[in-house]
């Protein structure tokens, strides 16, 4: 059986480098990534989680670089109160942006949990350790 709340390791520079805690143990989690019709377009998403992990709010920027995607995602993470990068918690969720889906959602055959589009993939034993 799947859980409904799964560990998320961050890994600096990695791909769960932009994730973290901010206020009162909120949570935020974002990706810069290519994607959109011809997955070459630079996208940046962020999350954020309410105490328990629950999804609050997503918001997506289209950029023309990547390097201009992840700095719209650093920006938006500066603004957030006591921002601090650090391993998470999160429900499973989905959410759809610009038509793509994302969030952490259960695979249909129930062996994984996986963040989409981004394809990384969370297995038992729920460490927070992730397939890409």
């Amino acid at each position: 059986m799947l859980p409904n709340k799964i560990n998320v390791n961050r890994e600096e520079d990695y791909h769960t480098n932009f994730i973290g805690k901010y206020g009162d143990n909120l949570t935020f989690i974002g990706f810069p990534f290519f994607g959109g019709p011809s997955q070459t377009r630079p996208l940046a998403v962020l999350h954020l989680l309410d105490s328990e992990g629950a999804l609050v709010s997503s918001e997506i920027w289209e950029k023309e670089k990547m390097y201009e995607a992840e700095a719209e995602l650093k920006n938006a993470i500066s603004n957030l109160p006591d921002a601090r990068y650090c391993d998470v918690e999160t429900q499973t969720f989905s959410v759809e942006l610009n038509g793509l889906t994302f969030g952490f959602i259960p695979r249909e055959d129930g062996a994984c949990i996986v963040y989409q589009p981004y394809g990384l993939a969370f297995f038992p034993p729920w460490n927070g350790n992730y397939d890409t």
